[in-house]
């Protein structure tokens, strides 16, 4: 499967390859962590990177909003990373000139000192009936979407084969995004038996795994 479909609180969201999630309701291509700049960050300070990941996630970014033709992009923090640096450039041109909006919920390593007409830059956004943040929200009592985390799974074969995958890990209370960006590492996160649910995101499909 390259998208999974899920109704949580009555809303219909559609869980993509891309590392993307749509919200019908509100027409919002959701993500989190691209982390802009993260390559040529590293570059400058002698370790040697390809450079070209950034653009394919421009390029994985512009195909998803072809396919769901959404009315706004959310960017769920950690956008950008550190100062600006050359590899900005494609992405900001790209949000300045778009036909459609952006929201981006500030995260630890945003440093943001643009403005653009269709780019709202906020701490947090609460539209009901869910709260949208960079870091998971502990003690939210409305269902809180976010990032931070770059959740991945490990999985063990029988033949003590392993891979890490990177996931959306659903809970009561939220949902944690992978990162999109090619280039920013995960953390394995457990499955806690309480009913959660993970959404893994292998290179040509979606696995569903539930506790």
């Amino acid at each position: 499967m390259k998208s999974i479909k899920k109704i949580i609180h009555d809303q219909t969201l559609t869980f993509d390859i891309r590392k993307v999630v749509f919200w019908k309701e509100t027409s919002s291509l959701i993500l989190s962590d691209v982390h802009v700049g993260k390559i040529t960050h590293f570059r400058k300070n002698g370790i040697s990177i390809p450079s070209f990941p950034s653009l394919n996630n421009l390029n994985i970014l512009k195909s998803a909003i072809k396919d769901y033709n959404p009315k706004q992009v959310v960017f769920l923090g950690d956008l950008f990373h550190s100062d600006y640096n050359l590899e900005w450039d494609e992405w900001l041109l790209f949000l300045k000139t778009s036909k459609i909006t952006f929201k981006l919920i500030i995260g630890n390593h945003d440093s943001v000192n643009f403005k653009f007409k269709n780019l709202n830059i906020l701490k947090y956004w609460n539209i009901s009936p869910f709260f949208f943040s960079h870091f998971p929200v502990k003690d939210s009592k409305i269902f809180n979407l976010c990032g931070h985390i770059h959740p991945s799974f490990l999985l063990k074969g029988k033949g003590k084969q392993k891979i890490k995958l990177p996931c959306f890990y659903i809970s009561k209370k939220n949902i944690i995004f992978p990162s999109f960006g090619e280039f920013t590492g995960t953390h394995n996160l457990k499955l806690d038996n309480n009913g959660d649910e993970l959404i893994l995101i292998s290179k040509n499909e979606l696995f569903h795994l539930d506790s």
